[in-house]
């Protein structure tokens, strides 16, 4: 693997395949600057590799220092797929904001990927995936 491959695969990160379900992210752009108020998307692409008819949603979980919507303070969000045909490819984004307290470090974001039985309170299937965040 070569210096033009390693650039072409900044901010992605690998699949997370079950038979269920495949999970891949990637972070627009590839890193959070440190000690400022700005946001980074995290894309969440979620296929259904299931013959059936599956709900899904999707639940990130950021650690301190960082967090979800404009001033950063919601550590988790959940995101409400619906209904996935067989074969069918969702992509949600979650916005990452940073602030001033933002410290140059890695920070691990915990994905969760449910696939739920008739509503949203009951849980069918779960993955769970843990994907790194570089401040800088």
């Amino acid at each position: 693997m070569g210096i033009i491959d390693t650039i072409k695969n900044l901010g992605k990160q690998k699949e997370n395949s079950s038979k269920l379900m495949t999970i891949s992210t990637q972070f627009q752009p590839y890193r959070l600057n440190a000690h400022k108020n700005e946001s980074i998307d995290l894309l969440v692409t979620v296929k259904n590799n299931d013959s059936k008819v599956n709900m899904i949603s999707v639940v990130a979980k950021c650690p301190d220092k960082i967090g979800f919507g404009s001033p950063g303070i919601n550590k988790t969000e959940q995101k409400k797929l619906g209904d996935f045909q067989p074969g069918e490819e969702k992509t949600v984004i979650f916005k990452v904001q940073g602030n001033s307290n933002t410290l140059p470090n890695d920070y691990p974001i915990a994905l969760f990927v449910y696939s739920h039985f008739r509503d949203y309170d009951h849980v069918e299937n779960a993955i769970r995936k843990l994907i790194t965040l570089r401040a800088v």
